[in-house]
């Protein structure tokens, strides 16, 4: 009995040895051929290959606007899957590997509805529902820096200045405009979520420059408060140098807007009164305690009060020559906002300098 207990083990011992090696050849033979006819592993675990996602690009377009729409995830080989794309139940595209579609978006108060079919090799069909409601929305921006009467263009912004923007949606419900203050608005700025100042009907949005003096770029997200409409917008803005300028200023007509005194002016009579007017600064009048003005005359300084913008210029009896008066400007709080100038003037009979 002890005897056959003796021969056992090691015939035991072979057959295990072959049993594994005939294991490892049929690993080796499995990891060498790729067997595409049974099922893959994501198809082994429930739910695995409907890991798909859809990309918008943009993903709030606005009416009239192309839409690139792609797939992508993982548990299913898209580029071996039957994918349809199908428009208001019609198929626009279909075909192996077809990850990518291209639809232009309607007008506003349009609905797209689109269906993503997905039939993998090894692997149970996955159908992705889209929706597109294109809408629009504009930012306008306002600074509150200041331009001399009679001016045609846009308040532009200086340093340090403060920038309002105002969202302008258009979105559009059952073929209804929607009310801007019923809208929820959630503003970025320079790609940063602010969200105390996104919300419920915050339509307006405030910002002020710093001392870098970097462009600001806002952008907003609209959408309603129970559906999935919603569009978005931005703009960046770009800060702009401050300027001075010089009038003349009549005796009959006042500040002559109509004409700034560039390079050089000729004095025909015996005085001319120069005003100096500030553009983009943070100021509510050339006059203003915010802009501090300089004055010289072939460059020397005059001793004038800081917030006198506007001089007498006169020329002595028989003159005749030419003068250089240069004014700068600047905001002793918001430094980077200062400006220069210079004018020539011509006058006439002698060599003695303007006065004033």
């Amino acid at each position: 009995m002890a005897l056959r207990k003796f021969h056992t083990r090691p015939l035991l011992l072979v057959l295990l040895i072959g049993f594994f090696s005939l294991f490892a050849f049929s690993r080796a033979q499995t990891t060498n051929q790729t067997d595409y006819s049974g099922p893959s592993l994501p198809s082994l675990i429930p739910g695995l290959e409907e890991q798909i996602d859809v990309n918008l690009s943009p993903k709030n377009p606005a009416p009239n606007q192309p839409v690139n729409i792609s797939l992508s995830g993982f548990g299913t080989d898209l580029n071996r899957a039957t994918i349809s794309w199908i428009v208001n139940g019609t198929v626009q595209k279909t075909g192996f590997g077809v990850t990518t579609f291209v639809y232009t978006a309607g007008s506003a108060g349009s609905v797209a509805n689109i269906s993503v079919v997905i039939v993998p090799v090894n692997g149970n069909r996955v159908t992705k529902e889209i929706a597109i409601a294109p809408a629009s929305v504009d930012i306008v921006w306002e600074t509150s820096s200041y331009t001399p009467p009679f001016y045609k263009g846009k308040r532009l912004y200086p340093p340090q200045e403060t920038l309002t923007f105002v969202a302008l949606p258009n979105l559009v419900s059952n073929g209804v405009a929607v009310d801007p203050n019923a809208l929820v608005y959630k503003w970025s700025l320079n790609n940063s979520i602010v969200g105390d100042k996104s919300g419920f009907g915050k339509r307006t949005f405030s910002v002020t420059g710093d001392i870098l003096n970097q462009p600001i770029s806002v952008s907003v997200d609209v959408s309603l408060v129970k559906n999935n409409i919603s569009g978005s917008g931005a703009v960046t803005v770009a800060p702009e140098n401050p300027q001075v300028l010089f009038y003349e200023d009549s005796p009959l007509l006042g500040i002559l807007f109509n004409h700034s005194l560039l390079n050089q002016f000729n004095l025909t009579g015996a005085e001319v009164t120069l005003a100096a007017y500030p553009y983009y600064f943070s100021a509510r009048s050339p006059s203003d305690i915010s802009v501090n003005y300089t004055w010289a005359i072939n460059d020397s300084a005059l001793s004038l009060s800081p917030h006198q913008n506007n001089v007498v210029f006169r020329k002595p009896d028989g003159a005749d020559g030419q003068s250089k008066v240069g004014v700068a400007a600047v905001n002793p709080k918001n430094f980077l906002q200062s400006a220069a100038n210079t004018l020539m003037i011509n006058f006439q009979k002698n060599n003695q300098n303007v006065s004033f």
